[in-house]
């Protein structure tokens, strides 16, 4: 038995005896048996070794370091360990050990290994001391045992801690043990540190925190604290013993405890150490860990998943950090996005505070550094700025369980796997990739149940979050873990790293991405950053293929604005790497102007179109695919200009050289088939483009499918057609079932579907049923300003729209009010002269006529039939509408003679531009008429 009092922390007297001989024959390379003194001698050397390695601790701090692991040892008697002579009692060199153990770790100089084992040390010693368990001396009476106990050193809370009340209570509700899980730098010791200290506070008997990074150290601190607390059977004789006492008295007392077993690394090797149900419900368990595996889950323990700071607190952390370190002034309008940047990570936002609050840079100067490629990660979050003590830098904290992965089945496979991860966006990507053929080649060929597992194990060292059920994004690492690999990837591995994730993206990427368009989303964010990571080891064949499917996907979803941002310096990187007549430059170019007419931008279009058609027509032949979209593309930014009598003209003759070039079922045809029809429309030939539309459609789902985004299209021109033509029933219907149909296949918010409803509300306007169309537009605009922006061309008509129905449901005021700041707006994004604004026009004077503002009306109807006329001609179907209005305003404001021979000669014209039998022929006759009675009566 030990002697009363003492603290033992001992291991079984035959665990590592090699250990002992082994570093006996060192220092005593003869081969002789030393006797007792020389085996204490030879104890003092090595306990001297050990003091050099922990940094030489003087007798005050290693005091002080062994009373914070519980030791009752002076100062005198632990600084003779190393320089005395004779004999030494073991809880003296246990209280040696530990001290010298805690000194090097407040140096962030750990001792690992055999150096601070206590059991190997306690073999040492039972070899060096045969026989020797207890002095010859009496025993000292014990001493009284004052509660509440402390075993342990909790850490301090860190400045600004956040408290993540949602975790807290969560934590809390858990009763038994709750294992907290998550990766490097996420906070979980602090929230377990945080509950400690709330136990220490309300008198909780026995608080313990566990280093449990080291196995055998679990067993040896219960050891420790069974002696501490004079748990019954822990007689200090064996660690394993007096633990499993510990154990029992935990599972019997009455007093209250906590137990905190910090930074789990093996939970396997402590299966035989999980404290026990309390009686009563009078004790907890909180373990910190960043392994993932199902054991965690067992016997009764409940994994909390902790993850980063939710984006309220990271910027109330980065406020009160700075704040209370006086740096308040570098808060700025960036704070929230250095956050994001950061990824919301506790470790990194705490370094990041203590960079600026060193350097005095504000938040948006250290963002700018920090997003900069070229500025390594330890740089911008340096372990100088450790000042909560942490003691690892971030990236070292990021990658720490990297070397365990490696040393586990199958891992051979983690470097190259993480590598590719790192690649990809940090959200997540589809489980898919990790089958493709690029992958397979990549990894050397393995099966995929290899490369699953290699997954799994990455999951469960919190290096990835693997979840099959999150589909689209089932593989995901947080952003700045992926740096850190990213920034340990050697230069002559990244071309290939990157062509491997180029191949498999566009290996998954479903044809169209309507059909499936959350995957093709994920991917497409999942290409963005390959993009972004890659520097130019894209503009090879899968690489620059990669870049054409962003752009297109990015219009596919109606992100026009953003195809453009990609567009642009693309253009210039592929005139610098492949020269200016190459294909894949002019294809560029012509993407760019594409997403420019799709943005609104519609002058740029039409001159870049114009200028590169110029330079194709000497590089391409003229069935070159590029050539002929260009051709197409450059008819359509015409129509959406205004210039509708060269759309017709370039159009006409594309669908003459395709037909001519022979293949009539190409797509291309189709769209310029459907863009024909949209013109004739523009330049008043309505049957002719109801006629096109009815004829295009069935090619459109017969060669596309019925959902496809260009038939839905053709629909929709075909209604506008249907409403140029006064056949409102026919336009409502298809409408109806074109907003209902784009919902559906594309969502709410897409560009597509919010057309079509903007073109939908405008019908029931012309249907007389304004109450409807206002509901719908105040839903819309909304939507359609967020995405396409405020100033987008279909903004303004959805604005338009509204003030449209407004006026119909007799609020003729805030109509008018509304028209005419569409009206500047329109003037200043799409000029003074373009169709759409002298539209806007025409609809502010209906708004003033209908407020009973018949001069200001009036004025405006005049200019607008000299535009029309000048722009357009005298017989489209707008000018007549004009000439009808001014003809009404003339009438309304007492001038019937004018009124009356405005009629007349606008029904000549009418039923010779129109026919005598359209419908806006015969709304006109009907004014002539209605205006012809009453001016006889009065």
């Amino acid at each position: 038995m030990g002697h009363i009092g003492e603290l033992l922390m001992v291991g079984d007297s035959d665990v590592n005896q090699a250990g002992y001989l082994q570093g006996v024959e060192r220092l005593n390379p003869d081969g002789w048996t030393p006797d007792g003194d020389s085996r204490s001698n030879v104890i003092r050397d090595l306990l001297r070794s050990l003091h050099e390695q922990a940094g030489r601790p003087s007798k005050g701090a290693l005091k002080r370091h062994a009373d914070l692991r519980g030791h009752d040892v002076g100062e005198s008697t632990l600084i003779g360990v190393p320089s005395g002579s004779g004999n030494l009692r073991w809880a003296t060199v246990a209280a040696f050990i530990d001290a010298c153990a805690g000194y090097a770790e407040s140096r962030r100089k750990p001792l690992r290994g055999e150096a601070v084992d206590l059991n190997v040390w306690r073999a040492r010693f039972d070899e060096a001391h045969p026989g020797v368990r207890v002095t010859g001396r009496r025993a000292a009476p014990a001493r009284e045992l004052s509660w509440p106990v402390e075993i342990g050193v909790v850490p301090a809370l860190a400045s600004a801690f956040q408290k993540r009340q949602t975790l807290r209570a969560r934590i809390d509700e858990e009763g038994g043990t709750a294992v907290l899980s998550g990766g490097g730098g996420v906070g979980k010791s602090q929230l377990a540190a945080a509950r400690a200290h709330r136990a220490r506070e309300a008198g909780v008997d026995l608080v313990m925190w566990v280093d449990a990074s080291q196995p055998d150290n679990v067993a040896a601190t219960f050891a420790q604290a069974a002696a501490r607390i004079r748990a019954p059977g822990a007689e200090g004789s064996n660690v394993m013993t007096d633990a499993e006492a510990l154990l029992t008295w935990l599972a019997s007392t009455d007093r209250s405890w906590l137990i905190v077993l910090d930074d789990l690394s093996e939970p396997a090797m402590i299966s035989r150490w999980w404290p026990p149900t309390a009686r009563g419900g009078n004790g907890r368990v909180l373990v910190t860990t960043r392994r993932r595996d199902a054991l965690l889950s067992g016997g009764g323990r409940t994994v909390v998943d902790i993850d980063v700071y939710d984006p309220e607190e990271s910027n109330a952390y980065l406020t009160e950090r700075l704040t209370q370190a006086g740096a308040a002034h570098v808060l700025d309008g960036e704070t929230s996005l250095l956050a994001t940047e950061l990824g919301h990570l506790p470790l990194a936002l705490s370094h990041a505070a203590a960079y600026m609050i060193d350097q005095q840079i504000r938040c948006g100067a250290y963002l700018t550094l920090f997003s900069d490629r070229r500025t390594h990660m330890d740089h911008v979050l340096p372990r100088t700025a450790d000042t909560e003590n942490y003691g690892r830098s971030v990236e070292v904290t990021l990658l720490l369980s990297l070397e365990a992965v490696r040393a586990r089945e199958p891992g051979e496979l983690a470097m190259p796997v993480v590598r590719l991860i790192a690649m990809l966006d940090a959200a997540g990507h589809p489980e898919t990739v990790w089958s493709t053929p690029a992958v397979r080649s990549y990894l050397a060929d393995p099966a995929f149940e290899e490369t699953r597992a290699t997954l799994l194990l990455l999951h469960r060292y919190a290096l990835i979050t693997y979840h099959v059920a999150a589909g689209p994004l089932a593989v995901r690492m947080h952003a700045l873990t992926s740096r850190a690999v990213r920034e340990n990837t050697p230069v002559g591995s990244r071309p290939g790293v990157t062509q491997t994730a180029a191949a498999a993206l566009l290996a998954v990427w479903p044809t169209d991405d309507y059909t499936d368009p959350t995957t093709s989303e994920a991917l497409r964010l999942n290409a963005i950053a390959v993009r972004r990571h890659a520097d130019e080891d894209l503009w090879h064949d899968d690489g620059r293929e990669l870049l054409f499917r962003i752009g297109n996907s990015l219009t596919d979803a109606g992100l026009h604005s953003a195809a453009v941002e990609h567009w642009r310096p693309l253009v210039d990187q592929a005139d610098r790497i492949l020269g200016s007549q190459h294909p894949d430059t002019l294809v560029f170019r012509g993407n760019l102007a594409l997403s420019h007419s799709h943005a609104g931008h519609i002058q740029v279009a039409v001159t870049t179109f114009e200028a590169l058609i110029r330079d194709a027509n000497g590089i391409l032949a003229g069935d070159d695919p590029a050539l002929l979209a260009a051709r197409n593309n450059l008819a359509f930014a015409y129509h959406k200009a205004g210039r509708h009598a060269d759309a017709v003209t370039a159009l006409e003759e594309l669908s003459a050289d395709l037909n001519r070039f022979g293949d009539s079922e190409q797509r291309l045809l189709l769209a310029v088939r459907n863009n024909l029809a949209g013109t004739y429309r523009q330049v008043g030939r309505t049957q002719d483009a109801i006629t096109a539309s009815e004829q295009v459609i069935p090619d459109f789902e017969r060669i596309l499918g019925p959902e496809h985004p260009d038939t839905l299209a053709a629909h929709g021109n075909l209604a506008n057609s249907y409403i140029q033509a006064k056949r409102i029933t026919d336009a409502v219907y298809r409408l109806e079932r074109l907003a209902a149909d784009t919902a559906r296949i594309f969502g709410p918010e897409h560009s597509t579907t919010l057309t079509a409803v903007t073109d939908l509300a405008k019908v029931y306007c012309l249907a007389g049923r304004a109450t409807e169309a206002i509901t719908i537009v105040e839903e819309a605009i909304p939507l359609i300003e967020q995405t396409l922006g405020l100033e987008h061309p279909s903004a303004l008509l959805a604005r338009a729209t509204f003030a449209l129905a407004y006026s119909d449901v007799q609020r003729h005021g805030e109509a008018a009010a509304l028209q005419e700041t569409i009206v500047a707006d329109a003037e200043r994004i799409l000029g003074r002269e373009h169709p759409d604004t002298l539209a806007e026009w025409n609809n502010l004077a209906t708004s003033y006529f209908r407020d009973g503002r018949l001069s200001d009306a009036i004025a405006i109807e005049e200019r607008l039939v000299r535009d029309w006329v000048r722009i357009s001609g005298p017989d489209h179907p707008d000018t007549l509408t004009t000439r009808g209005n001014l003809a009404s305003s003339y009438f309304e404001a007492g001038r019937h003679d004018e009124a009356i021979v405005q009629f007349e000669q606008l029904v000549k014209d009418a039923r010779r531009a129109l026919g005598p039998t359209h419908p806006g022929t015969l709304q006109i006759v009907g004014a002539l008429r209605y205006a012809r009675f009453h001016a006889r009566r009065s």
